[in-house]
């Protein structure tokens, strides 16, 4: 090894553990935030002195934990983490892998697809950031929202892609909102943009002129 291949060496050693870390910092930041939705709706279910609070709760608990913690647990930060936690409900054996704690059992009623099992819920959980999942929960349709979930994942969608996706009506657009068994079989099968008649451009610049032109003789839909 000579002295360039030793800076080379380190040089990739160290972007693949910032890359490990970061990941890491993610999924503790997701892991965190289910939790504390956890905390709340199962306080607001079964908290022997939750009528004293009543509507009031998340109000006055974002006003305690914003002083015992500091930022990033504003009025509305509690209603997502509840949301979160509502809409991403996950088995014990998956709790367990995660090493959370849990004081009692989730009341929270999975109601996920069949083919939706622990391990896709622990990618989702270990490849999509805090703000993949504040975007996902915009969408009330639970099919349509794993149809962006798994386009997320086999794409590597960044959160400013998955947000264009939505806004541009994919879903819609490839027809298949119309046909659920299609979507869970394309999407299962990594084929929903390949199938579809619409090929997006990875490029999130306005299109120019050119630029469309170029893309009609190509076969590509500029969206």
């Amino acid at each position: 090894m000579n002295y360039g291949l030793l800076v080379e060496a380190i040089s990739l050693a160290h972007e693949q553990t910032q890359r490990q870390a970061v990941q890491a910092v993610n999924v503790a930041l997701t892991l965190r935030n289910w939790l504390v939705g956890y905390h709340i709706f199962e306080y607001q279910q079964n908290g022997q002195d939750r009528a004293k609070y009543g509507e009031k709760l998340l109000e006055n608990l974002s006003k305690d934990l914003k002083r015992k913690l500091g930022k990033g647990f504003t009025k509305r930060t509690l209603e997502m983490f509840r949301q979160f936690y509502v809409s991403y409900p996950i088995t014990k054996s998956l709790i367990s892998q995660f090493n959370l704690n849990l004081p009692t059992a989730s009341s929270v009623e999975i109601t996920s697809f069949d083919w939706q099992d622990e391990d896709y819920f622990a990618r989702l959980f270990k490849k999509l950031s805090w703000t993949h999942f504040i975007e996902l929960m915009r969408i009330e349709d639970n099919l349509q929202r794993a149809f962006y979930e798994i386009q997320t994942l086999q794409n590597t969608w960044s959160v400013r892609e998955l947000k264009r996706q939505i806004d541009s009506l994919l879903y819609e657009r490839v027809g298949l909102s119309r046909d659920k068994e299609g979507v869970l079989k394309l999407a299962e099968s990594g084929e929903i943009l390949k199938k579809s008649k619409w090929r997006c451009s990875r490029d999130l610049r306005p299109a120019r002129k050119k630029e469309k032109r170029y893309g009609r003789q190509n076969g590509w839909h500029i969206c």
